[in-house]
């Protein structure tokens, strides 16, 4: 009898490792329904069980059975059948979002392993493995990424010693993610695939899928989103092929941020959605997918949906105590909005929430986001003084080395958009200069970087800057070159928008020329342009195509007005 279940277990657990649940799961009804089973084995058995429900992300369950499992084992003082239905009520607690619990147990479960001083050392070795593991969570979410490497480091550490080949896959995937989340790409693919080579020769399908998903979102760092789709399905194919669904959701988030990238705003939004209907809003990691959803639809110009989402993001960011890892971004994007709603009280709000962050994090990243949502919230404002103040802000960050592209573009925007305010109201030609100035350099970077959308709106705004100057003959060969890149490049809507910008031009010919024989000053030419409204339209419609420098192969689209996570 001892002997049946003994083979029965060690089944079990081989099942496990090759990632065959089900078949696990059958095992274990099997091994259950023995006659007078031994109370230790019958607690394993249901540890086991507990740790299959967790690699599937049933974790209602995994409480139930840990309840049970703690109750009896208590009783009996049988601590290792404890000690493991704890590890799996921990990994359970932690993917739930519930890290105050996730903690506690975690805490208990390290208190067991000590008293457990007669284990021989591959099993004390993969407890310890499975402990440190959990460690790695908090700091991972709170992006305190050093602490969770040296976590994860150790646990891989005590995965070899055990000779458990499917934990050691599992932690080397992991480690693979901290590197990446550090930025270095290369070492996270070597790990990725380790990771795999493992997975495979076990034939494990859920740890392949973690390593295709981990290889995927390296192929999206690097722009390369095609090759990402293609690993993030392959993903998604062997999750589904074992019926696994912990891990679906993270993948859904990332073909969500990719279709993104894309300008594939329905799509995307519908991975997202995919992601909450799975999880629910208090899963770890929720705010990413809340910014993403508020990104989506401020992009869309849905404000209100956008808000929703952004403040549900910055609430479970405050929760978590998240303060450099998302919650910059979210306050960012909170402050646009507000900008976009004229809600200007919110948005100095939010500022000042992102100021003390700037303060208390070193990042360049935190404090670029940080000037720059300075010198929004001060262009936003009635006043001069303020709209001054912004453009020294924007002035200031233009001069810096190395600003990506990206942001120059938005400096530039946005110092614009003050001069034309400006010339409006003074009619100055010496400020007319400066915005025909700053479009030139917009005209260069976007002629370098091969952002076609954005350089036929400025070669738009060119042509409304020569008729204030009332050269008609220059406003038309403007219209002209930016009418032919939209045709060129396939930017239908665009293409129509100048088009009709070209009609009406021809319209208003006799009035332009007679404004020219009359030698009329500028500020008359500017009661008959909405300038403002040309900066506004590449704000609010101009799209960033990001291209690999080898090949020109457009790899990302971005809106500039929005940060996505």
């Amino acid at each position: 009898m001892t002997s049946d279940v003994k083979k029965q277990l060690k089944k079990i657990e081989q099942h496990i490792n090759q990632g065959e649940f089900k078949k696990a799961l059958k095992s274990i009804e099997k091994t259950l329904k023995i006659d007078n089973i031994k109370l230790e084995k019958k607690l394993t058995c249901l540890a086991l069980k507990s740790e299959i429900l967790t690699k599937m992300g049933d974790y209602q369950e995994v409480f139930s059975i840990a309840e049970m499992v703690i109750k009896e084992s208590q009783d009996q003082d049988l601590v290792l059948p404890r000690l493991d239905v704890l590890i799996q009520q921990s990994e359970a607690y932690w993917r739930s979002g519930n890290f105050e619990k996730h903690l506690v147990t975690l805490h208990l479960g390290e208190q067991l392993l000590q008293k457990l001083d007669k284990l021989s050392k591959k099993a004390y070795a993969k407890r310890k493995a499975q402990l440190l593991f959990l460690k790695v969570g908090v700091p991972y979410v709170k992006g305190e990424y050093s602490l969770a490497l040296e976590y994860c480091k150790q646990a891989l550490s005590f995965a070899e010693r055990s000779e458990n080949q499917q934990l050691k896959a599992q932690i080397t995937i992991i480690l693979g993610d901290n590197f990446r989340l550090q930025m270095k790409f290369k070492n996270s693919d070597e790990l990725y695939e380790k990771g795999l080579k493992i997975a495979e020769s076990l034939g494990n399908k859920q740890v392949m899928a973690a390593a295709y998903y981990g290889l995927g979102v390296n192929q999206k760092n690097r722009r390369n989103l095609s090759k990402a789709l293609e690993f993030h399905q392959k993903a998604v194919e062997l999750n589904e092929e074992i019926d696994a669904k912990r891990d679906l959701p993270y993948i859904y988030n990332d073909l969500g941020s990719t279709y993104s990238a894309l300008l594939e705003l329905e799509l995307s939004l519908e991975y997202y959605l995919k992601y909450l209907a799975f999880l629910g809003e208090e899963i770890v990691g929720v705010q990413v997918v809340f910014s993403n959803i508020g990104a989506i639809y401020h992009q869309m110009g849905k404000y209100n949906l956008a808000m929703k989402y952004n403040l549900k993001a910055l609430k479970k960011c405050e929760e978590i105590g998240d303060k450099r890892r998302i919650l910059p971004a979210v306050l960012y994007n909170l402050i646009t909005l507000s900008i976009d709603k004229n809600e200007h009280q919110k948005a100095q709000q939010y500022l000042e929430q992102l100021r003390l962050i700037n303060q208390i994090v070193e990042s360049e990243k935190i404090n670029i986001m940080y000037r720059f949502a300075s010198g929004f919230v001060l262009k936003a404002d009635t006043r001069m003084s303020d709209w001054s103040k912004a453009a020294a802000i924007f002035e200031e960050v233009l001069i810096e080395e190395n600003l990506p592209p990206y942001w120059q573009v938005v400096a530039l925007i946005n110092h614009s958009a003050i001069l034309l305010k400006e010339l409006q109201i003074s009619g100055e030609l010496e400020i007319l200069e400066e915005v025909k100035n700053k479009v030139n350099i917009l005209v260069d970077i976007a002629s370098k970087e091969q952002f076609h959308m954005l350089l036929a709106q400025a070669y738009w705004l060119f042509a409304q800057l020569a008729l204030a100057e009332l050269d008609i003959e220059k406003a038309k060969d403007y219209l002209m070159k930016a009418g032919f890149i939209t045709e060129d490049k396939g930017l239908k809507k665009l293409a129509e928008d100048i088009a009709e910008e070209q009609q009406k031009l021809a319209n208003q010919l006799s009035m332009w020329e007679n404004l020219v024989k009359q030698k009329k000053p500028i500020v008359e030419a500017l009661k008959h342009l909405s300038l403002e409204n040309g900066i506004t339209r590449i704000t609010k419609d101009a799209v960033i195509e990001e291209r690999d420098k080898k090949t020109g192969q457009m790899i990302e689209y971005r809106k500039l007005f929005v940060l996505k996570i």
